[in-house]
């Protein structure tokens, strides 16, 4: 059995620097030299240590200090202090370590590699007589064993010897030995988990919008931006304040808070529109309404960018009610198919790949990616929120996280949640468990995002799987925002519909039969078209320029299907749009009397969405009672 030499690097490094001096000293001189006498090496010659090491022959050699190189030390030359390499060792017992073979120089302290090894039994360890075993102690050494390494390293005869050596050989030695892991451990910082808020805004809103209050065309008219639905959201969802003192405040008191976590509103993330003009505010403060500014300059930058403006926003298509860019891109959005041109993705593959949801990803990665450098106990968790087209960049956002790398995909399973509202699209793209749990959504059941369900049954593939992407299904919706005579859900926007009349049915038959297709083939595709036609006849009707002002001023609130689909309609309470309001009498078949109803607000349920998102998230990564304790 080869038995481990003792470690000098090892010793070298716990012991004092003097005593290591010396050592080191002596190695490197008994590189250099060698006695040839009889006598103890370090009094050779009448010099201390001169040489280090005694080449004992088999005749006179002595008990040597560090180390006896004899060929032949066998005849007296006594117990040497750390090893012994003669070949026999007889010169007796040696303390650290034998190398002899055979050893016959009776019992050594440490061990012997003599074989076989006749000098007697051996205190640690032996390849003859009793085999005690002493494997090779750790970089620690020799401070000590604790009570379990102390019976892997030797029992206690190794910790007691251990123990012994160690005043000798250290300066000091700590009473308890800690990993580094503990101590990094107990000074990582902590805090309350953190809740990151993002709110992307649908089609037709542009970022940021003037507001003159001294404009008599003003008259409140604060909603219609990014910039101010996001700030809807944080002052009536989070209850935090904003800069624009004209977003009315909740008459609910009321708070989304589990604990003593923190909520964070993260800047502004806007979903560009075509109604954002090129030129941005100058254009709008230059170009547009009554202050139009004059000056040559002025009025040839304006002729330069009034055309493809009204392209972009609809005005010179549309009467400005639509921006067709949007509308297209809801369209390539909202498809099932995959693109023709390579370059050009659509679906999920073309969302993911936009400005704003990579600005949220990379945010999201950035902070995640900060807390698990920082070693912190602090967790950080984010809450997406879309509005109607909103939702596309919001399941983007998700898709983009669920399918990345093991970062992104961490924060998917563990830190993210989402909120839904007026959605076009029911997020198929993700994992339905995930949805079941991780996220919430709200549609009134007149919302006119609804449209798409018959839409989507008009345009339906030849093997009747839809091409596009469908909101959440009908019977999951809300209240709706008015309170009509029949059943929004299924009047509006279902093939079932009463609304429709029976001829519709044996025109389509009749189609069918001169088109040589099956009878019933054409009917639901018949029933879809008419009932779309009625649902824009509604969207259609406009309330009267009178009496009430509020319906001159913001039509839109007081318009069928669109106005139950506006976010403010959503998030305040009261609602945006007022009760008690003339319509139109064109809703005289399906809302009586002919005045807005009293509006059901969503804004409580939302909050308690988020709450129920909140403990979600804490509950499952286990900062609950963290949480939970204020």
């Amino acid at each position: 059995m080869n038995l481990p030499r003792f470690d000098r690097r090892a010793v070298a490094k716990s012991i004092p620097p003097i005593v290591a001096f010396l050592a080191l000293a002596m190695l490197f001189l008994s590189t250099i030299g060698r006695a040839q006498d009889g006598s103890p090496d370090e009094q050779s010659s009448g010099s201390v240590l001169q040489g280090g090491v005694s080449n004992d022959g088999a005749s006179g050699g002595v008990g040597d200090v560090f180390s006896s190189g004899g060929g032949g030390d066998n005849t007296g030359g006594g117990g040497d202090v750390f090893s012994s390499g003669g070949n026999p060792d007889g010169g007796g017992p040696d303390t650290f370590s034998s190398g002899g073979n055979p050893d016959g120089g009776g019992q050594d302290t440490f061990s012997s590699g003599g074989t076989p090894d006749d000098g007697g039994p051996d205190v640690y360890n032996s390849n003859g007589g009793v085999p005690y075993a002493y494997p090779t102690p750790p970089p620690r050494f020799p401070c000590g064993p604790n009570a379990i390494e102390n019976q892997a390293w030797g029992g206690p005869f190794a910790s007691g010897f251990l123990s012994m050596l160690a005043p000798i050989v250290t300066q000091a030695c700590p009473k308890m030995y800690v990993p580094r892991r503990r101590r990094a451990q107990q000074t990582r910082p902590s805090g309350p988990p953190v809740f990151i808020y993002y709110y992307i805004n649908g089609m037709n809103t542009p970022v940021s919008k003037i507001y003159d209050r001294n404009n008599p065309d003003y008259f409140g008219n604060w909603r219609g931006s990014c910039i101010t639905e996001h700030d809807t959201f944080k002052q009536n969802v989070l209850g935090q304040t904003v800069q624009s003192p004209d977003i009315p405040r909740p008459s609910i008191s009321g708070s989304i808070k589990v604990g003593n976590e923190i909520d964070v509103m993260y800047p502004p993330t806007c979903n560009v529109s075509g109604k954002d003009p090129w030129g941005g505010d100058w254009y709008t403060q230059n170009c547009t309404g009554r202050n139009v500014n004059t000056a040559w300059m002025a009025k040839a930058l304006c002729s330069l960018l009034k055309t493809p403006n009204g392209f972009r926003g609809g005005d010179a298509i549309l009467g400005g009610s639509i921006s067709p860019t949007d509308l297209f891109e809801c369209v390539w959005q909202s498809s099932f198919a995959k693109s023709p041109v390579p370059f050009a993705p659509s679906g999920i593959d073309y969302t993911t790949n936009q400005e704003v949801v990579n600005k949220i990803v990379n945010s999201m990665r950035s902070i995640y990616s900060k807390e698990l450098q920082s070693g912190s106990t602090q967790r950080h968790y984010f809450i997406v929120t879309g509005h109607s087209q909103g939702n596309f960049f919001v399941e983007g956002v998700a898709y983009k996280l669920y399918t990345s790398d093991a970062l992104g995909q961490q924060i998917f399973q563990n830190r993210l949640a989402l909120i839904s509202l007026g959605s076009p699209t029911s997020y198929t793209t993700l994992p339905a468990n995930w949805v079941a749990s991780k996220l919430k959504h709200h549609t009134r059941k007149d919302d006119g995002i609804n449209l798409l369900l018959v839409a989507n049954a008009m345009l339906k593939s030849s093997n009747q799987t839809p091409l596009f992407k469908v909101p959440w299904p009908l019977e999951g919706d809300d209240a709706p925002l008015w309170n009509w005579s029949v059943d929004p859900a299924t009047e509006f926007f279902s093939l079932n519909s009463h609304l429709i009349p029976p001829e519709v049915n044996s025109r389509a038959k009749l189609a069918a039969t001169i088109l040589l297709q099956p009878t019933d083939s054409l009917v639901n595709r018949y029933r879809a078209i008419y009932l779309l036609s009625y649902d824009f006849f509604l969207m259609g009707a406009a309330p009267p320029q009178g009496p009430s002002p509020y319906s001159i001023k913001n039509p839109e609130l007081y318009s069928p299907l669109l106005n139950s689909h506006l976010v403010e309609n959503y998030l305040c309470d009261p609602a945006a749009t007022k009760p008690g309001v003339p319509v139109s009498n064109k809703l005289a078949k399906v809302l009586h009397p002919l005045t807005s109803p009293a509006v059901p607000p969503l804004l409580q349920q939302i909050m308690t969405d988020v709450k129920s998102l909140k403990t979600t998230l804490l509950q499952q990564s286990g900062t609950t009672l963290q949480a939970k304790n204020p």
